[in-house]
């Protein structure tokens, strides 16, 4: 794989607010950090192309925030930072959304399928089967309501693939089953690879700890690893998913990357 930047038709990246939830901070990082409290944000990617909107997850579940409240993970989301309403703070609909890549199906990355009837839904096959039947330890994670819509259009693919010149999904499972980070080129600022839960905060690229919830720790830290070497190889940056201090050195919408 090549750095193709002259060939994307992909012409900004939005990073937009989908709230936040408090856990403990070896949530973050393996056997890290126990008994810590830390704000978790969760980012929501939306990318201009030159002819649509593409959207990289769909943020939390709306109808999970009492399940939230009572676990005691004070969520901070209301209406404007679930979609649709995300969406609207740019003055967008859900049918500007032609295509949703979904890193995997947990609740806080699939939870706005449900108003996406129109947009074909891109995952990897094996996410899409766990996530209806997955593991006991990892059913609270999947809430089957929130992604039970045989009808919608989805589209199962199965490890590496360029989307469109620009967008490329690279497998990086181990939290999930088939959990996928996207490699977006952008025209100005280069290669951003998003690395969805493969690497939820700073600390597991640079020191690779593995997230403290995964699905597979050595799937995991093999992620890890292959994101480092991708970024090293298109001189591209990772982005870690659930890191509050990465979170705030971003630019959010309605300001943008190019």
């Amino acid at each position: 794989m090549s750095k193709r930047t002259n060939d994307t038709v992909v012409e900004r990246l939005y990073v937009l607010d989908g709230g936040s939830i408090e856990l403990d901070k070896s949530s973050m990082t393996f056997g890290h950090d126990p008994g810590q409290k830390v704000r978790v944000p969760t980012p929501i990617y939306l990318i201009k192309t030159r002819d649509d909107f593409v959207l990289f997850d769909t943020g939390w579940y709306p109808q999970a925030i009492p399940i939230l409240e009572s676990m005691g993970l004070k969520p901070a989301i209301d209406q404007s930072r679930v979609l649709p309403g995300v969406l609207q703070s740019l003055g967008l609909d859900v049918r500007d959304i032609s295509k949703i890549i979904l890193s995997h199906l947990h609740a806080d990355h699939a939870g706005g399928i449900q108003y996406f009837p129109d947009a074909e839904l891109i995952v990897q096959k094996d996410e899409y089967s766990y996530a209806l039947h997955p593991h006991s330890f990892s059913q609270l994670a999947y809430l089957r309501s929130a992604i039970d819509f045989p009808s919608f259009k989805w589209r199962l693919i199965d490890g590496d693939q360029e989307i469109m010149p620009g967008l490329t999904v690279v497998l990086a499972n181990g939290h999930t089953p088939g959990l996928q980070a996207l490699i977006v080129e952008l025209p100005e600022a280069g290669t951003i690879i998003l690395a969805s839960d493969s690497c939820y905060v700073k600390r597991n690229i640079e020191e690779e700890v593995i997230p403290g919830i995964v699905w597979n720790p050595t799937l995991a830290l093999h992620s890890i690893t292959k994101l480092k070497t991708l970024a090293k190889l298109l001189n591209g940056t990772v982005y870690p998913n659930h890191d509050i201090e990465f979170w705030d050195s971003l630019r959010k919408s309605p300001d943008h990357y190019r």
